[in-house]
């Protein structure tokens, strides 16, 4: 089915139901997670441990300047209702603090003084990350709209070219360099071909409506007040896994990283599964929050079921055959590591409920409290890291991450329960 797209005379797909949006989320996430560790997978396959320590460093780097340049834009233009901005706005705005993100990332590598190769990787990291910022901003579009099987092709368009890019050049060169350059030209094919294309399908896109202006300005300024908590926020929440990749690479070294970095970067790819259905749900969780209370509040116990037995289950599963499913998703060598692997799961059943509940707190639209749960989560992360690490190793970071994902989920139950008391106060009817 399609609608008229505002009279224009050019139809758009209609919004899909929340079914269906699941149904595309869970299939096109769980492939899009399976091909970013695959990524970690064959680097340790085909190359070493190292050289995966290596990646999950540039990319530890690079990530928390994303995630704080990006502002968390795309939840902005999703839960603008009243389309006070158009997506030329937003996409414009992203193209201007992805830049300024790839020039600290690139700066920030050239400060650590690490070798010329080093920076490289670093700088073309940078480079994938901005892509990647791009097509979020088509994906918020696509959000908005309810219509997320085009998120879903352009998350399966992107991990299979990705993968199979990444594990070309690096069969043929065995440099690292090399084979994300070709994953940067990738984003760039996937950005114009699958993203930009679909973005014709839902919204009438204006080149002209990009260009600079003193409006346009006056919007930056806006969209800074708005999203700099969110940028804050997600920059710390990054930095709740990357702190501890710095702290394990200065204590124990790269090899030791690699092994830690691989076995979390597998509950990261479950959290890539839990943000899809957590996105899928935002606009449909904003339209209740404002109209809704009950049903919004029977929307978010749902979901957080579905994150408990999703979170036990995997727990389970990594204590009875963890060590079997590390050598065989690397090899022989991470055996060793299942306890590792068993608190990283622990971690990700927290991890996984505030996902969660924060979607749920975002479509409130009360952005400022981001920081303060943000904050408190990466303070307990990185304290315990510190002393945790040099203790007991990687161990000890494993320890400290479940620390802190209690401390999040802790801190953002408190906040949500606040939140909804006052909005109960504000609709009851005054007698």
């Amino acid at each position: 089915m399609q609608v008229d797209n505002s009279g224009t005379g050019k139809t758009e797909a209609a919004p899909k139901s929340l079914k269906v949006n699941f149904t595309w989320v869970v299939f096109a996430d769980a492939f899009y997670g399976m091909s970013q560790w695959a990524l970690i997978a064959l680097i340790i396959h085909f190359s070493s441990v190292e050289l995966a320590g290596l990646y999950t460093l540039a990319l530890g780097l690079a990530a928390p300047f994303f995630l704080f340049f990006n502002l968390n834009l795309r939840s902005v233009q999703v839960t603008d209702q009243e389309s006070e901005y158009t997506f030329e706005d937003y996409h414009l705005f992203r193209m201007v603090t992805s830049t300024a993100a790839f020039l600290f990332v690139a700066a920030t590598a050239l400060v650590m003084n690490y070798e010329a190769s080093l920076v490289w990787i670093i700088a073309i990291m940078g480079l994938v990350k901005a892509l990647e910022a791009q097509s979020d901003i088509c994906h918020g579009l696509f959000q908005k709209k309810e219509n997320m099987q085009y998120i879903a092709f352009s998350k399966l368009a992107r991990g299979t070219v990705n993968v199979l890019s990444f594990f070309i050049v690096l069969m043929m060169t065995e440099s690292l360099l090399a084979a994300l350059c070709t994953m940067a030209a990738a984003n760039i094919i996937t950005l114009w071909l699958v993203d930009m294309k679909n973005v014709q399908k839902v919204h009438r896109f204006r080149l002209a409506d990009m260009r600079l202006s003193r409006r346009k300005l006056s919007m930056f300024r806006h969209f800074l007040l708005l999203g700099f908590p969110l940028g804050i926020a997600g920059a710390l929440d990054v930095l709740n896994i990357n702190i501890q990749r710095v702290i394990i690479e200065q204590v124990n070294g790269l090899e030791q990283l690699g092994y830690y970095a691989s076995i979390v970067y597998i509950i990261m790819a479950g959290q890539m599964f839990i943000g899809a259905l957590s996105q899928a749900c935002l606009p449909r969780l904003r339209t209740q929050w404002s109209g809704d209370i009950k049903q919004y509040v029977r929307l978010l116990r749902n979901l957080l079921v579905v994150s408990a037995l999703l979170g036990a289950a995997f727990v389970l599963v990594v204590v009875m055959a963890g060590d079997v499913l590390l050598s065989v998703i690397y090899d022989e060598s991470f055996t060793a590591y299942h306890h590792i692997f068993v608190l990283a799961s622990i971690a990700a059943f927290f991890w996984y409920s505030g996902g969660f509940l924060n979607i749920a707190l975002l479509a409130t639209r009360m952005f400022k409290h981001q920081v303060i749960i943000y904050a408190v989560s990466f303070a307990v992360t990185a304290g315990f890291s510190l002393y945790f690490v040099s203790a007991f190793g990687i161990t000890g970071a494993g320890w400290a991450l479940i620390l802190g994902m209690i401390a999040r989920t802790m801190t953002m139950t408190v906040v949500l329960v606040i939140l909804y008391r006052k909005k109960r106060r504000s609709i009851v009817p005054a007698i």
